[in-house]
Order: structure tokens, then sequence, then C-alpha cells
């Protein structure tokens, strides 16, 4: 991923509003191998094992545009907190996106894996759009 930041001339600042948050535009690509792993090692297991998700052999592309990250007032069932409030991208473009598969099992590599369950796989190629301005807030709760 890489970020670029432009100088405003002096007419270009005086038509920038303030605004709070941030909006981030993004494109991932990810190379012939590429693997995530993820352990929950505060998940209360019947058997005591720590168990690992693993996205294996993952290729292909995905970008998205006008994520907006922000902090609001007025929210909760009181309306008194403050909450992160994520406006997700309204579309989502994938370029030959693809996993070998979702793995769960005892280590954080599917060939080292003894007891490995095959979850689901992924491949998709094309656009995902959602509905405008879809809304995501996280607020601290008691």
């Amino acid at each position: 991923m890489w970020a670029d930041m432009a100088p405003l001339d002096e007419q270009e600042l005086q038509q920038v509003d303030g605004q709070a948050g941030i909006t981030l535009s993004g494109y991932m690509e990810f190379e012939q191998g590429t693997r995530f792993s993820y352990q929950n090692e505060d998940a209360d297991y019947r058997d005591n094992t720590l168990y690992w998700l693993v996205m294996n052999e993952v290729t292909g592309g995905i970008g998205f545009t006008d994520m907006k990250l922000d902090l609001v007032d007025g929210i909760g069932p009181n309306g008194d907190k403050t909450a992160m409030q994520i406006t997700l991208p309204q579309e989502l473009t994938f370029e030959q996106l693809q996993t070998e598969g979702f793995y769960l099992g005892d280590s954080r590599e599917v060939s080292q894996m003894a007891d490995r369950r095959f979850v689901f796989a992924v491949e998709i190629d094309g656009k995902l759009q959602a509905p405008a301005q879809t809304k995501i807030n996280i607020f601290p709760v008691n």
C-alpha cells in the first residue's frame, strides 16, 4: 500500500472546509503464497486447544474508495456515548481474489495442522456494492 500527500496552493486551501474524521481509499494486492493466521487466546474452547483460523494461499487484489472514520457524539441507548463511526465504502472492487481455503486447526500453518478442518474458500472477481452510507458505530458499554 502507499499514500500520497501533495501541497495545496493558497486558492485550493481557501476552498477547503474544516472536516472531522479520516477518509481512506486503498488497494491491496496479494502475492502467491500469502497467508493470514489468527488465534483468539481469550477463547474458552471445550478441549483447551488454542485453535488457529488460517486463510491460506491468498492471491489477487481488493480495492475500495471513500471509507470514512470519524468520532461522533450522541450515540447509544441513552444518547450519551461517543462512538467511532465507520462509513463503509459503497463499492469494493475484487481483481481475481481467491484463496485455497479457510482452515481451522491447531497450528498457524495448514501443512502442520494435525487436525485441520476446511471451512470455506473464496473466488471473486468484480464489484460488490453496498447501500449508500452504510455506517457502523463502535461505542463503549458497561
